[in-house]
């Protein structure tokens, strides 16, 4: 690729491109697990009849859910994305460390977080998967909790 005249020749590589921090922004809201009015998933209609938007940590937890969910190389044009956390596969104990970490890198590769530490537990009694997250971001000074649990009757974020 080239733009006489545009950018200097090196910017105009692939990989040399300038980049630019843009704030979160917005998404149209889909919120990823059901609640007792709306299906999980699905677009949300405001009462004007509207798409509705979300930003701010909302849609930060919106992404980090879907990192989290989302199989590692899904997705062919980010090979690193996806942490691949299962409702149905139960870790083994010697595993929940790497897990653990795993989800730390994950969450952290999201532009607005600054740092992240999670705690991740797995009952073998009740099924359920944990993951606690405790993120510090770019969006404000006070730090965001999110709680993650997969189990068999339900997953919550």
């Amino acid at each position: 690729m080239n733009f006489p005249g545009a950018l200097p020749t090196e910017a105009t590589r692939l990989g040399n491109a300038p980049t630019r921090r843009r704030p979160i922004g917005y998404d149209l809201r889909n919120d990823a697990t059901a609640s007792d009015t709306q299906f999980g998933g699905t677009l949300v209609i405001t009462s004007g009849g509207d798409y509705a938007l979300q930003g701010g940590y909302d849609l930060l937890r919106k992404l980090i859910f879907r990192r989290l969910t989302s199989a590692t190389g899904a997705f062919f044009h980010l090979p690193k994305y996806g942490a691949g956390l299962r409702v149905k596969e139960p870790p083994s104990a010697s595993g929940l460390g790497q897990m653990k970490r795993l989800v730390e890198d994950q969450v952290r590769q999201e532009r607005e977080v600054k740092s992240v530490s999670a705690q991740v537990s797995w009952s073998p009694v009740t099924g359920v998967l944990m993951v606690v997250l405790n993120i510090v971001s770019t969006l404000s000074a006070e730090p965001l909790s999110m709680a993650y649990r997969a189990g068999p009757s339900a997953t919550t974020f």
